[in-house]
């Protein structure tokens, strides 16, 4: 035993003398577990089905590039690849990433499934037409999310709202109106605060309080106005009826009588 010991501080000395680094532990290992151990159990926590909120509000939408966050074993990502999308998810799970691209395989669907925790994904540029976080909505990548999205594309949210959390655990929960407040840059489309059955916890009632949101980035419009086919420039005036009108900013704006 001695012997092995002293094998061993030599070969610690000899590392460290080399400028090597011990292996740090891994910050997400605990929670890779716990989700692995979700995905791979019999109980049904989760609804198989994709996500009722993301069907009836992008069904007859024109297809692009979609991302789907914390995708589980890919229920919401092979729906929108069976629509046409483009699509790129990510999980911090290998189980549920695993089982994705099984599922994909078998339906003949192509999608990106990557392991990896959202602290550590490449959300990129103006890339995505749609963002969807079923369930889980890390609002310290808020920045990102606005970056990544395409002008004009839209993120759709589903998740808790703090009411349930007097009948089951769900470790936070949006509070009345929140996330109207929290996605104030964009053009909220649809806004829904109902009691329904959940898509996340099965087990744990009927149904949740619930939020839902589908929010689209502005597409910025071009400078000037136009009326009746002709354009003009910003400050440039024209007469409609009595009244006159100069192009401002957001749009004419009324500057009195014609003829003053």
């Amino acid at each position: 035993m001695r012997v092995f010991l002293g094998v061993l501080a030599f070969v610690t000395a000899v590392v460290c003398a080399a400028g090597q680094e011990p292996t740090k532990p891994d910050p997400h290992d605990g929670e890779r577990k716990y989700y692995d151990g979700v995905y791979s159990g019999k109980e049904e926590m989760f609804s198989r089905a994709p996500n009722g909120f993301m069907v009836r509000t992008i069904s007859g939408r024109k297809p692009g590039r979609a991302l789907d966050v914390a995708m589980g074993q890919g229920r919401n990502a092979l729906w929108l690849a069976s629509h046409g999308w483009t699509v790129t998810g990510f999980d911090i799970s290998p189980v549920a990433i695993e089982e994705a691209r099984k599922e994909a395989a078998r339906r003949g669907l192509r999608i990106e499934a990557i392991v990896s925790p959202y602290e550590e994904f490449d959300w990129g540029r103006e890339k995505w037409d749609l963002i969807v976080f079923s369930y889980f909505f890390p609002q310290s990548v808020l920045a990102k999310v606005w970056e990544s999205l395409k002008p004009g594309g839209v993120i759709l949210v589903e998740g808790f709202h703090i009411d349930t959390a007097r009948v089951r655990p769900v470790g936070g929960g949006y509070h009345n109106n929140e996330l109207l407040q929290v996605l104030k840059e964009y053009r909220v489309l649809v806004y829904e605060d109902v009691q329904d059955r959940q898509e996340w916890g099965l087990p744990y009632g009927e149904t949740n309080r619930l939020v839902r949101v589908l929010a689209q980035k502005p597409v910025a419009l071009p400078a000037g106005c136009v009326w009746e086919g002709k354009s003009y420039g910003e400050r440039e005036s024209m007469c409609w009826g009595i009244g006159k009108w100069t192009c401002g900013v957001e749009g004419w704006e009324h500057a009195g009588r014609c003829g003053e």
